[in-house]
């Protein structure tokens, strides 16, 4: 009967998830993307920051509030507080686990302090 019910529970979270879309900003419930299924690229101004959910994680808070989670954030810009110049490619219809802001690859990234 447990195992049911964790299984009931599963399917009732993915089903949640895919009708929501997981690339939402956890912070203000939208995203630049939402409801989006082409790739966009995007350039953003703002700074890496270490997210500490699911075990932590690297992210990217541009200076109008969006979030962003890089999937290919090189270790060279793994640093809390980090300005930098980033042009970035949304990944619809991807899911991941942290559930934090709008999935990406980065195509280009510069330093700005």
């Amino acid at each position: 009967m447990r195992h049911l019910l964790h299984l009931l529970l599963a399917g009732l979270f993915a089903l949640g998830a895919a009708s929501t879309g997981c690339a939402a900003d956890a912070t203000s419930g939208a995203s630049p993307t939402a409801g989006a299924r082409e790739v966009q690229t995007v350039t953003v101004t703002g700074k890496i920051v270490h997210v500490d959910l699911e075990g932590g994680f690297w992210g990217l808070v541009a200076e109008d509030g969006t979030h962003y989670d890089p999937v290919d954030l090189p270790k060279a810009y793994h640093r809390d507080g980090l300005r930098v110049r980033a042009t970035l490619r949304t990944k619809p219809g991807m899911v991941h686990f942290h559930m934090w802001g709008t999935l990406v690859d980065v195509v280009k990234i510069e330093r700005l302090d």
